[in-house]
């Protein structure tokens, strides 16, 4: 039953602490007592028997703190007294501790919120089946390296029949028009993307509703999935959709599945996705028709060899020639890429934003060590006072700590509702376009990088603050 004694224990230290310093009182007053019986039975008076026991003792406060050191839980009840003593001085001055506490939230709080978006474009996975093995293929042209083009739509029908280093892959192109659908009031413009019959598949999402494309459907006329904003905002969120016809231009385009709100691709503002088919224009001339390439790797294999692959079957397709030029295709990881589209410069951007509020944020720890530093020099004579009455010097240093940590704490619950507030702002002022799949929230690795960010001040302001701060050996700093 040692662990049911150990929780009674905890119980009596944590609630009944009062009790406790009462009895230990009592328990080192009849220990002196019987030091100084002892003393009397050598035959000298009490009065030297007490000053012999005084000598023996080592004074009643050191004897109780050796007993409280060899309590069950001393180090949690040294813990919350630095922490009720650090709150004490710190709330002696309040607009000296306001100022310390703003000046870490606003580092703190600029650095989550710019983490929140590194972690969302940059960190954060897609949300597809296994991302990391999506890949995505344009061609290059061999004596230009900087213009991308798209690939030609006989090539990825090429690519997709003998090439042996994808599981699947897809064609995907946005450079078409808006299309007008008709019958439902004024006639709409909408965004509909064409792609091919395995472009849901080699992404892995299933539908919310409904199902996606399959090889079947390429006999079946224009088929379309709905991007589910516009399911909801357009066509009133009709449970049975799925089988019903939409009039896009003079075309009737069946309705086979609704995919779920978190999905989304490139480009943002797709409302459908339709179905390539034999006899579409792209299939009617496929070398005047680009398509985006994506594919799914197959397990093993890396994205240089499926280029290298992917490079020799072009060549031997027409001669490495597409739209008349000299090409060769060179693929991108997809998540990098959707970075790329969203802005070229936006991956470097961030992190350079990230840069300069991390040096923010050092700037402000060293002004608030610097303000610490003269409070520190200030009390030199409270810790000579302490150590002469038996502080040790660690335990002046972890006072130290704990007040920088109480201090950084809370400047990082300050920084995270300010995140939160800039989050807020971001998700619906959308200054800056973010990647499919992006989604700016202060989220649990978000929580845990604003914690980090506390530990590491904390570490920071009390390293300079002692570190400054040492005086003579009579002070034990």
């Amino acid at each position: 039953m040692t662990w049911i004694r150990r929780i009674a224990n905890l119980y009596e230290l944590l609630f009944r602490r009062q009790n406790r310093e009462t009895d230990l009182d009592a328990e080192v007053k009849a220990y002196f007592e019987i030091i100084v019986e002892r003393n009397m039975e050598q035959g000298i008076s009490r009065e030297e028997a007490r000053r012999a026991a005084r000598v023996k003792f080592e004074g009643p406060e050191q004897v109780k703190q050796k007993v409280r050191d060899a309590r069950m839980g001393a180090t949690l009840e040294a813990t919350l007294k630095d922490i009720r003593y650090a709150a004490r001085i710190l709330r002696r001055s309040p607009a000296f501790t306001a100022v310390i506490v703003f000046t870490l939230a606003l580092g703190m709080g600029a650095n989550t919120a710019i983490f929140s978006i590194v972690q969302a474009v940059l960190l954060r996975p897609l949300p597809y089946y296994e991302p990391n093995r999506l890949v995505v293929t344009f061609e290059f042209p061999v004596h230009d390296k900087e213009t991308k083009i798209f690939v030609s739509y006989r090539h990825f029908l090429e690519w997709a029949k003998k090439s042996t280093s994808y599981e699947k892959m897809a064609a995907e192109t946005w450079v078409r028009g808006p299309r007008f659908m008709l019958g439902r009031g004024a006639p709409q413009s909408i965004l509909a993307v064409p792609v091919s019959a395995d472009f849901f598949s080699v992404l892995g999402v299933p539908p919310q509703i409904g199902r996606t494309f399959s090889q079947a459907d390429l006999s079946q006329g224009c088929t379309v999935v709905l991007r589910y904003s516009f399911w909801q905002s357009r066509l009133g969120r009709q449970a049975d959709i799925a089988g019903k016809h939409l009039t896009l231009d003079d075309s009737s385009c069946a309705v086979i599945g609704v995919m779920p709100p978190s999905f989304a691709f490139y480009p943002l503002p797709s409302d459908m996705w339709t179905l390539i088919t034999p006899g579409s224009d792209l299939d009617r001339n496929p070398d005047r028709n680009g398509v985006a390439v994506i594919g799914r790797l197959k397990p093993g294999v890396t994205r240089a060899s499926a280029e290298a692959e992917l490079r020799l079957l072009a060549r031997a397709t027409d001669q490495g020639r597409d739209f008349g030029l000299e090409t060769e295709p060179v693929s991108f990881d997809l998540q990098h890429e959707f970075t790329w589209l969203a802005g070229p410069t936006l991956r470097l951007s961030l992190l350079i934003l990230l840069g300069v509020v991390t040096l923010v944020l050092l700037i402000a720890c060293v002004n608030v060590a610097n303000l610490l530093l003269s409070r520190t020099l200030v009390r030199q004579r409270e810790f000579a006072i302490r150590t002469a009455i038996g502080s040790s010097r660690a335990r002046l240093i972890r006072q130290l700590l704990t007040e920088c940590l109480l201090l950084s704490v809370s400047g990082a619950l300050l920084g995270v509702g300010i995140a939160f507030g800039v989050v807020y702002w971001l998700k619906i002022s959308n200054p800056v376009e973010l990647p499919p799949g992006a989604t700016l929230n202060v989220n649990i690795p978000v929580l845990c990088f604003a914690a980090g960010l506390a530990l590491l001040t904390t570490l920071c302001l009390a390293s300079y603050r002692l570190g400054k701060g040492r005086k003579p050996e009579s002070t034990k700093l």
